[in-house]
């Protein structure tokens, strides 16, 4: 062990106390990378891309990755949370349940592909004559299913691996996978344009697939779990009960984005404004991806807490957390203000003037980086649907301020994100604090 190895460790030890400490470290330390080589490698590809492809092209396959990333959440449909809580919650009292909940959890989730790929299938033509605001567009969409299919399949396994608190085989999937569209994605773009950058796209997420399998697969031989177990009636209740307000809060989280970015594209030089917006986006995901691993991380730690009654616990984690991420992320999110008309000019042409987009999405990350904890410790304390209400008031200001500013394109959209990160907070803060206080 290094020096700088044995000082980080020992910071956690301190911070975090001797049996919280080394599983925050593994969240923190293993999530964190894994975070940072998911979101890192596509951004640099798509930054080439954004080169090689003219503004209105990379606008549409951007439109297009937001209709990708939007419907894949509603596959998910809260099952992702829902299998990390209660994985976390039996899996060291009751590997029968675990098993019950996860077969239940992998069939809803299939169902739910199947039913949304078919729906894309039959109203293919008003999708993207109505959603990505270019009829043309319906082309690229029987490849954006398979992705979508890909993207579902994922989701449970890494909750799944997530709960069990395997990130090192999180981090190998995402490295395989952003590996590969870092090397793919611009010659897909540079010789095939966008389908050819859909079907790279496709191929690095079936890698994911294929790797995220096999790790579930060793935990569950490792831990006596049954991939297909039983199915309880019991299980069905519980997994409905807590995963359908975390599935409308996803249903609003997906479909918001994308309608947001709907509304700028049909509008004049709509596309073009939709290839800005969301090149700005991929270094606001990039920062809130890593404190979000840490916070997936923070769920099954809470949940247990909870479960044991160490709710005090539980709340100086949060506040612990919290106080770490901004101390961390805070320099960062500066540094990429500062940076950001040099970030945007490498984009090429029609790029270089719209820093003030990504410079925007930056004052937004900083109130975003916060809530994910503050949303983890209330659907930890049983409290999904305040949460959703929450949700709720991000979804409304969202569209609502964008709406209002249409005209100032993507940065009509980034100034949307800003204010209903606000909205959120405001409620975060409250019921948090309802909750801390009927806990006392």
């Amino acid at each position: 062990m290094s020096f700088m190895d044995f000082k980080y460790k020992k910071y956690f030890l301190r911070y975090f106390g001797e049996e919280l400490g080394p599983r925050v470290e593994n969240a923190f330390v293993n999530g964190g990378i894994a975070s940072v080589l998911g979101r890192g490698f596509p951004i640099l590809a798509l930054m080439i891309c954004a080169r090689l492809l003219d503004p209105d092209a990379f606008g549409k396959f951007m439109m297009i990755y937001g209709a990708i990333i939007s419907f894949a959440m509603l596959t998910d449909a809260g099952l992702g949370t829902t299998v990390t809580k209660f994985t976390a919650q039996y899996k060291n009292l009751d590997t029968l349940r675990v098993s019950q909940i996860i077969s239940l959890a992998q069939y809803i989730s299939v169902f739910n592909i199947v039913i949304l790929t078919s729906a894309l299938i039959l109203f293919g033509d008003e999708v993207a004559r109505y959603i990505l605001a270019d009829g043309s567009l319906k082309q690229y969409l029987v490849i954006s299913i398979v992705i979508i299919l890909f993207n579902g399949l994922c989701s449970i396994q890494q909750a799944i691996l997530y709960g069990l608190e395997d990130y090192r085989s999180v981090k190998k999937a995402n490295f395989n996978t952003g590996l590969i569209i870092l090397l793919s994605l611009p010659i897909g773009a540079m010789f095939f344009g966008v389908i050819g950058m859909l079907i790279t796209l496709s191929i690095a997420k079936f890698v994911n697939v294929v790797v995220l399998l096999s790790a579930t697969q060793s935990n569950f031989i490792l831990l006596g779990i049954d991939r297909f177990g039983g199915i309880e009636r019991n299980d069905f209740k519980t997994l409905i009960g807590f995963s359908f307000p975390t599935f409308l809060n996803s249903l609003l989280f997906g479909p918001v984005i994308l309608f947001t970015m709907s509304i700028v594209a049909h509008h004049f030089d709509g596309h073009v404004q939709v290839g800005i917006y969301n090149a700005a986006y991929q270094w606001f995901s990039f920062v809130i991806f890593i404190p979000g691993v840490f916070t997936v991380g923070a769920l099954p730690i809470l949940s247990e807490q909870i479960n044991r009654g160490n709710v005090e616990r539980a709340e100086k984690l949060v506040k612990d957390k919290i106080k770490f991420i901004l101390y961390l992320l805070s320099p960062v999110v500066i540094v990429l203000m500062l940076l950001s008309p040099f970030i945007m000019k490498l984009y090429g042409d029609g790029y270089e003037d719209s820093w003030k987009v990504l410079l925007v999405l930056m004052v937004a990350v900083l109130i975003a980086l916060p809530q994910g904890l503050l949303g983890n410790y209330i659907i930890s304390n049983d409290k999904v649907w305040r949460w959703f209400v929450s949700s709720i008031a991000w979804a409304l200001t969202f569209i609502s301020v964008t709406y209002i500013l249409v005209d100032f394109g993507a940065l009509g959209i980034a100034i949307g994100l800003l204010a209903a990160y606000i909205s959120r907070a405001i409620f975060a803060i409250y019921f948090f604090k309802i909750i801390q206080r009927s806990s006392n």
